[in-house]
C-alpha cells in the first residue's frame, strides 16, 4: 500500500492542499468546522506528516533544547514532560542537553552544538537559565529562547517565573502563624539563585515578626535528600532545637523528616516540617508532607508555548508570572507547648 501524501488528504476532504497544510499546522485563523473535516480526514486515512520535508521548505528544523543542570529529578522530569507535549501538540520535537552550570566553556558547547543541529530554539531551566555565557551565546546565535524562573538579565529576552522569594515568606508566615517561633530552613545550593531568594523570602518572614533568625539553623543543602538529612541531624543534635523546619524543596524536606525519624522524634508532634514544589515524593511519605504546590508542569509548557509562537511570529518579549498555593498535609501543627533538649542517643 502507498504512502498517504497530502494530496490524498486534500482530495479526500475537498479542500485545497494550502488549506490542509494549514490545519496540519494548527494555523489559529482556520474555521473549526474546516479544522474539524480535515482533522477527521488526517486520522481516518493516518496521515503521517513529513516533517523533514516539512523543514526544507520552511528553512526549520521543528527541533528545540531543553537545557537543564537541575539535581532534583521530579523537577525537571515534569518540566520535560510538559516541554515534550506542548512540542507535540505543534508539530515540534524535543530534545534535552545536559550542562554543568559550572562549566567555563558553556559558549563554545553551544556553537559546537549549533553547528551540528539545526535548532528552531531553547529553554533553559534553572540554574542554566542564569547562566549569562550561555545566555549571550544564545544572543549572537540570533536564536530564539525562554527561560524558566531566571534572577539574572532580566531586560533580556522572555522567560516564565514563580516567586521564590514570595514562596519562602509566605510558607514561613504559615509556620507563625500556627504558634512557631524557633524555625530552621534548609535551604538549596549556592548556583542556585532561586535558594538566594528562598532563604531571602525566610527571613523577612522571621523579621517582620520580630524573631530571632539564628545562624546555626540556616543550613545548606543542595535540594536532595541526602542533604537535607544531613542537615536534619546535624539540626537535631543540638541542645536547643527548633520545633519546625522549612525544606526549600520537597526532597530537601523528606530528607529532613527521616533525620528527625532517626532522633526518635515525631512530626508535627516534636517537630512540624514544610517543603516547597509539591512533587510527587511530598504525599508518598508519611506522614505527608505539607508544602507549596510550584506550577512545575506549567512552566515547561508556558516556556515552550511561548519559544514556538516566536519562532513562527515573532514578537516582543514575553514575561508570565505563574501563581502557586499551599497544599496543606499532615507534616505541620502548633508547635510543643516547650521544646525540648534532643534526647541522648
Amino acid at each position: 500500500m502507498s504512502e498517504v501524501t497530502i494530496k490524498d488528504v486534500a482530495r479526500v476532504s475537498g479542500y485545497s492542499i494550502k488549506t490542509v497544510s494549514r490545519v496540519i499546522n494548527k494555523h489559529p485563523t482556520v474555521a473549526k468546522d474546516i479544522r474539524d473535516k480535515v482533522s477527521s480526514v488526517v486520522a481516518k486515512l493516518d496521515y503521517q506528516p513529513n516533517l523533514w520535508a516539512r523543514s526544507l521548505r520552511s528553512s526549520r528544523s521543528h527541533l528545540l533544547a531543553l537545557f537543564t543542570d537541575n539535581p532534583t529529578i521530579a523537577y525537571s522530569n515534569r518540566i520535560q514532560l510538559a516541554a515534550t507535549e506542548a512540542c507535540r501538540a505543534k508539530g515540534y520535537h524535543l530534545m534535552s542537553e545536559v550542562a554543568r552550570n559550572s562549566d567555563r566553556g558553556m559558549g563554545s558547547m553551544l556553537k559546537t552544538m549549533i553547528a551540528k543541529v539545526h535548532l528552531d530554539g531553547a529553554v533553559l531551566m534553572p540554574p542554566l537559565s542564569d547562566n549569562q555565557a550561555l545566555v549571550k551565546a544564545l544572543i549572537a546565535a540570533k536564536l530564539p529562547f525562554v527561560r524558566i524562573s531566571p534572577s539574572k538579565l532580566l531586560e533580556t529576552g522572555s522567560y516564565v517565573y514563580v516567586d521564590d522569594y514570595q514562596i519562602a515568606y509566605d510558607m514561613t508566615e504559615y509556620l507563625i502563624e500556627l504558634g512557631h517561633r524557633d524555625i530552621a530552613i534548609v535551604n538549596g545550593p549556592a548556583l542556585h539563585l532561586s535558594a538566594a531568594k528562598r532563604l531571602e523570602g525566610f527571613r523577612k518572614a522571621m523579621q517582620r515578626h520580630g524573631l530571632d533568625i539564628r545562624k546555626e539553623w540556616e543550613c545548606k543543602g543542595e535540594f536532595d535528600v541526602q542533604s537535607g538529612m544531613a542537615a536534619g541531624e546535624a539540626l537535631f543534635a543540638r541542645r536547643t532545637r527548633p520545633t519546625a523546619v522549612l525544606g526549600t524543596n520537597d526532597e530537601t524536606a523528606v530528607g529532613v523528616m527521616a533525620a528527625a525519624y532517626r532522633k526518635g522524634l515525631s512530626i508535627p508532634g516534636d517537630v512540624s516540617i514544610v517543603g516547597i514544589d509539591d512533587s510527587p515524593i511530598a504525599s508518598s511519605f508519611w506522614p505527608k508532607l505539607t508544602t507549596m504546590r510550584q506550577p512545575v508542569s506549567d512552566l515547561g509548557r508556558v516556556a515552550t508555548e511561548i519559544l514556538i509562537g516566536e519562532i513562527e511570529a515573532p514578537r516582543q518579549r514575553r514575561i508570565e508570572k505563574l501563581g502557586c498555593e499551599i497544599v496543606l498535609r499532615d507534616s505541620a501543627s502548633a508547635p510543643p507547648r516547650r521544646p525540648r533538649k534532643s534526647r541522648k542517643a
